[in-house]
């Protein structure tokens, strides 16, 4: 059959705002094609606001969720790193991170940042729903060793001796 194109239109423009630029075309005189120089606002709202007090016995965490962004009721925001940012401040240092499952996911994640696939849960057994340590070192964007452990024995709400000598025998290899 006959296949033919109706009139074309291109428009430019902010929501309740005027057009900025605007084509209407007739059948069959081609694409409509609209071009303007746009003003786009700051993406990240919380980029102007003062850095939150870090270091502080109690740094703020309570706040809401708009517009895909974490808010803080202090109405301050938190320094987010890249990976190389993250790299940097890292360097030359030894962290422990303990928690919950939770916590195993956010261990997963920066070391994944920090040197990719430093942690795969399946391959390294850094699963969830067991009490679990994980191990690893990254020097220069690359894990040099990684090792998961689990104790079905242990808890993370209860901190036996006989647990501890567990941890600290696995870690010290």
């Amino acid at each position: 059959g006959n296949f033919t194109y109706r009139g074309a239109y291109a428009l430019i423009g902010t929501k309740g705002g005027p057009a900025l630029a605007e084509q209407v075309l007739k059948d069959g005189d081609g694409i409509a094609a609209a071009s303007a120089h746009v003003e786009v606002e700051e993406s990240d709202p919380t980029a102007s606001k003062p850095l939150c007090p870090a270091r502080s016995a109690n740094p703020p965490v309570k706040g809401w969720m708009s517009g895909g962004q974490f808010q803080l009721d202090a109405g301050c925001r938190y320094s987010l790193f890249e990976s190389t940012g993250a790299a940097k401040c890292l360097a030359n240092s030894w962290m422990v991170v303990i928690g919950g499952s939770n916590t195993v996911l956010m261990t997963i994640r920066l070391a994944n940042m920090l040197a990719p696939d430093a942690i795969l849960p399946i391959r390294d057994g850094a699963t969830m729903g067991i009490f679990s340590v994980i191990d690893v070192i990254i020097k220069d964007g690359v894990k040099v060793y990684g090792k998961a452990f689990q104790f079905d024995d242990c808890s993370a709400l209860q901190h036996s001796e006989e647990c501890r000598s567990k941890i600290f025998s696995a870690v010290a290899e």
